[in-house]
């Protein structure tokens, strides 16, 4: 089974022992550009995102993310007795949330660059076009 998964707006962090060690070993890891764009797009068109963390196949933690900053977190109930698992599962977690917002906020600046050079561009057009009618 894939680490992360996603349908729309909706993430799923597929979580075990290994994983969990890997990922927290892990300064970056490869984001593919398919999961970039999932994410760019849920936030653009609906804005917020939905991150489920998943235990060995039990739900554990759901964190809605919204576009603004805002958070809110359900905890699977049952997980409050095992706080030293709840607390490296969300440790986990919220490091993949992290990384992939990460790469969203960098899509956004490259985007703005992006606007601001199509810009730049087109005043230099239409200052040149103004020249050549009035000269």
């Amino acid at each position: 089974m894939a680490l992360i998964t996603h349908n729309l707006d909706q993430f799923v962090f597929n979580l075990n022992r290994s994983v969990i060690e890997e990922i927290n070993n892990t300064e970056h890891f490869p984001i593919p550009d398919t999961l970039k764009q999932q994410i760019f797009q849920g936030l653009f068109n609906n804005n917020y995102l939905i991150f489920f963390s998943y235990y060995c196949d039990e739900p554990v933690i759901k964190t809605i993310y919204f576009n603004e900053g805002n958070l809110i977190q359900i905890v699977t109930k049952s997980y409050l007795d095992y706080p030293d698992l709840l607390k490296i599962v969300t440790k986990t977690h919220y490091l993949l949330i992290t990384q992939l917002i990460s790469t969203v906020e960098q899509q956004k600046r490259k985007n703005h660059r992006l606007l601001l050079i199509i810009l730049f561009i087109l005043i230099i057009v239409i200052i040149c076009l103004l020249f050549l009618l009035l000269t």
